[in-house]
């Protein structure tokens, strides 16, 4: 794609188009990290009306939620929006950098998690055993070449659908210029690099950047610092996070998607301009 110039295809992504896109993926991604908030667990849907099994089905299992991952959730989703709307602004005006809440919140509640044995005592869930270490890389296995082919194009041209759409968000939000050609070369050498390590298709996520985002993250210094962390983790400090609730995870998703979700009130202003827009989103 990228030696084809294949770029040239994202003028077809306007604003409204990507705006509406990602505001659908927010309410996905939202549907996947609600089950984790209460502790239930759902039947998992494909294809269409997914959004409305996926809610059938939690409000169904409600009865059978976990009171103390629910506790912790609205706990957690009270204070990261305390200082999300509250703290942080006052900091980053005073002094330019914000309050790392999440962090915060992660460490206290995995200590808390492990000292108070949230787990075994509450049945709540947990990250549990992370698997430490990488593969050795080898040479990729050429056989099935032309059998993975044809699922590969498309899963390719998905993958750039969804980092541009989520690029083109983030730089209208942010005010910073994007260079399709250039994003598709990196897609590029990344999976090239990664295929020695027997990765799975890598794509820019939605949820994770709306966290980056929510935490003013700007230059690529706070990619190499997340992928340095996470590094870290894979090699070393992965026992440490065994007793994270996975209900604080979702909490943080939760907050860091409402800027996603306030999109839906342009909704207006585009049927009043361009109903094809309209349309479109």
């Amino acid at each position: 794609m990228a030696l084809l110039q294949l770029h040239i295809l994202t003028a077809y992504l306007s604003n409204h188009l990507v705006t509406g896109f990602t505001t659908a993926a927010s309410f996905h991604v939202l549907a996947s990290q609600l089950p984790k908030l209460i502790s239930v667990k759902i039947q998992s849907h494909m294809g269409f009306f997914k959004l409305g099994y996926i809610t059938y089905d939690l409000f169904k299992e409600i009865p059978t939620l976990n009171w103390m991952a629910t506790l912790i959730s609205i706990v957690s989703i009270t204070f990261l929006m305390i200082g999300k709307y509250f703290i942080n602004p006052e900091m980053i005006m005073n002094f330019k950098v914000p309050v790392p809440f999440e962090l915060i919140l992660v460490i206290t509640t995995t200590l808390l998690s492990h000292f108070f044995n949230f787990h075994d005592d509450y049945g709540v869930s947990i990250v549990s055993t992370i698997p430490t270490g990488i593969p050795s890389p080898k040479l990729p296995d050429f056989s099935s070449f032309f059998v993975i082919l044809p699922k590969a194009i498309p899963i390719a041209v998905v993958i750039f659908g969804v980092t541009l759409s989520v690029l083109k968000l983030f730089a209208k939000k942010h005010d910073y210029k994007v260079n399709p050609a250039q994003d598709l070369r990196a897609i590029a050498c990344i999976h090239i690099f990664c295929s020695f390590f027997s990765c799975h298709p890598g794509s820019g996520s939605l949820s994770r950047s709306a966290v980056a985002s929510q935490l003013g993250s700007k230059s690529q210094i706070a990619g190499i610092t997340s992928a340095s962390v996470v590094l870290i983790v894979l090699l070393w400090a992965g026992p440490f996070l065994y007793d994270l609730p996975r209900c604080v995870l979702a909490s943080i998703i939760f907050v860091a998607l409402q800027s996603m979700f306030v999109q839906v009130k342009e909704l207006p202003k585009l049927w009043k301009t361009s109903k094809i827009d309209f349309k479109s989103k």
